[in-house]
């Protein structure tokens, strides 16, 4: 099952799943260093890499959630339906998450994870 452990051997810096996205399913890794098209948009800031450009590329084709995490500054991204969402709060974060994936009457998810 997914960890935060798990997470972070995978994200240390240097090895080779470092610079790719994990694709969660069911909580187990389905994959890792899994490379996802750049979005093209204009919307997107400049100053965003490629980890973030990855993640709103694979938000715009499909109804998928990312959560990006910045290597220089350890900012928190998420990006949905073509967004990239910057800048929250902790709790911004967690009421976020509860909002799109659970469901109100049971706390039990409401969507496939990938």
């Amino acid at each position: 099952y997914v960890s935060g452990e798990l997470l972070l051997n995978i994200f240390i810096p240097n090895p080779p799943l470092h610079y790719w996205a994990v694709i969660i399913n069911n909580n187990r890794v389905s994959a890792a260093a899994a490379y996802f098209p750049f979005s093209q948009s204009n919307l997107i800031p400049k100053e965003i890499g490629t980890r973030h450009r990855a993640a709103v590329g694979i938000s715009e084709g499909d109804d998928a959630m990312t959560v990006v995490i910045s290597e220089e500054t350890g900012e928190v991204s998420i990006t949905q339906n073509n967004e990239l969402l910057r800048g929250m709060t902790r709790d911004d974060y967690l009421k976020y998450f509860k909002n799109q994936l659970f469901t109100d009457e049971d706390d039990q998810p409401h969507k496939n994870f990938i």
